[in-house]
């Protein structure tokens, strides 16, 4: 039987689907290498925060810094419910490739409530937090008000919680922990203080918070949010060169990658916020 030969334009139909296979093969490989890239290396990376203190069975009081359990609840569910994946800041510690809707839950304080009413509905729902300390008053033994470290390192162990850093008592202890109107506050320097005792002070601070967590919890700490999320050029220097996470408590949607992971803005929830609508606007927040 003889073979008719392939005809010009066949052969030239053929070899311009050939190209477009290879291109296109390239292209993927190209745009996957890209994606990655782009996350490890300095891209808008967006990522909701939402900060939280205590929970409450009781709405009566709930307040700026106290919502439910209930609404707690609502919350993670939404976020689930909305494609959101929970992070930790362990994974922006190891400039882990995130997903595409990443949301970190973020506590400050370590109230009881963290334990008794956050941490079952973590379990319940396969949600992550990350729960900010002053490990003074947990080693103080709480006063029945915060958590003990007993509760930290279960929590901690469940891989469900990360505990990080409220300073070691630079919490405004001598206002018994409420902000002062023009400050100083918190971490941040004393006006008749030097730079080298003022980054000395506050590296004793932040070391003995850390060693006091990682004794008592048996985890790295990686994260430390500011008192009041306020800070200066010479604390942000003593901070950044010890977490590679540092969070504040200005509003925004976060770029976590802009700024290597520090100086991270987030969003308070009360019992009024409306979490849809904060996650809309955020989009167009970053900072």
């Amino acid at each position: 039987m003889r073979i008719r030969p392939i005809s010009l334009k066949t052969r030239q139909i053929l070899a311009v689907i050939g190209i477009a296979l290879i291109l296109c093969g390239l292209s993927l490989k190209i745009g996957r290498r890209y994606a990655v890239l782009t996350k490890l290396f300095g891209a808008k990376q967006p990522c909701l925060i939402l900060m939280y203190h205590n929970l409450t069975t009781d709405e009566a009081e709930c307040g700026s810094v106290t919502v439910t359990q209930d609404r707690f609840r609502a919350d993670i569910e939404w976020l689930k419910e909305n494609g959101y994946s929970f992070i930790l800041p362990q994974d922006l510690a190891e400039k882990k490739p995130l997903p595409d809707k990443p949301v970190m839950i973020t506590f400050d304080d370590g109230y009881l409530s963290n334990y008794t009413l956050a941490y079952p509905v973590l379990l319940e729902t396969g949600a992550k937090a990350n729960i900010n300390v002053i490990a003074s008053i947990i080693d103080d033994g709480g006063y029945a008000v915060f958590c003990g470290w007993d509760q930290l390192a279960e929590m901690a162990a469940s891989g469900a919680v990360e505990i990080g850093s409220h300073t070691y008592d630079l919490h405004n202890p001598a206002t018994g922990g409420e902000v002062v109107p023009g400050g100083p506050n918190g971490v941040q320097k004393e006006e008749s203080e030097t730079v080298p005792a003022f980054e000395e002070r506050l590296s004793a601070d932040l070391s003995k918070s850390v060693e006091l967590i990682e004794a008592n919890v048996g985890k790295p700490v990686y994260c430390l949010a500011y008192p009041f999320g306020e800070n200066d050029k010479p604390s942000r220097a003593v901070a950044e060169a010890m977490f590679p996470v540092t969070l504040c408590t200005y509003a925004g949607m976060a770029d976590v990658y802009k700024y290597y992971g520090h100086n991270l803005p987030r969003n308070n929830v009360t019992m009024d916020t409306d979490l849809a609508e904060l996650a809309r606007l955020g989009h167009g927040w970053l900072r």
